[in-house]
């Protein structure tokens, strides 16, 4: 079951169509309809001063060039290609849930290796710092493992950053948030 907004909306127009088309053939039909009237009048010149009057009206609907023929073809052709792109949609919905969903793992599985990364960068830094102090590595290679520290952490940013988009393109897929 679907609770997509695009497949309701679709589903909606499905619903409505039937009707559209009883409503054209109903114009095929011949139609009757009643009035009556009541009036009543103060004028003294008037022989009856209250009256009823009621009758019927028949319409026969005899030739309209085809029109409404045409306006139901053209409805069945709609019923039917509504169909039709509702079932795309659905097949559609299912492709970008899958896609999204695989994203996401993917990305998911990306935390704990950028997580790793940093721990890693942040231990040569450590030792990096104390071989430093005692004279046995340069400036140089203590600032480089320092930017690899700093770019360690901007790796695992960035991984939570795609995880987190890629929960919402799942979520979007699966018409859970809408574009406002």
């Amino acid at each position: 079951d679907f609770g997509h907004p695009d497949v309701k909306k679709i589903e909606a127009k499905q619903q409505a169509l039937p009707y559209e088309y009883k409503s054209l053939r109903a114009e095929l039909l011949p139609q009757l309809n009643a009035f009556v009237d009541y009036n009543n009048s103060s004028a003294a010149f008037i022989l009856h001063r209250n009256w009823l009057t009621g009758g019927l009206h028949l319409s026969i609907p005899i030739f309209d060039g085809g029109v409404v023929e045409s306006q139901m073809k053209q409805k069945k052709e709609e019923m039917s290609a509504a169909d039709l792109l509702l079932k795309k949609t659905k097949e559609d919905i299912h492709l970008d849930i899958k896609r999204a969903y695989l994203r996401r793992d993917a990305c998911f599985h990306k935390i704990p290796v950028a997580q790793k990364s940093v721990q890693e960068a942040e231990d040569n830094l450590r030792m990096s710092s104390e071989q430093y102090q005692e004279g046995l590595l340069s400036c140089d290679d203590l600032m480089n493992d320092e930017t690899r520290l700093s770019q360690a952490k901007a790796n695992y940013y960035r991984a939570l950053y795609q995880w987190h988009m890629a929960e919402s393109e799942l979520q979007y897929a699966a018409g859970v948030i809408q574009p406002e």
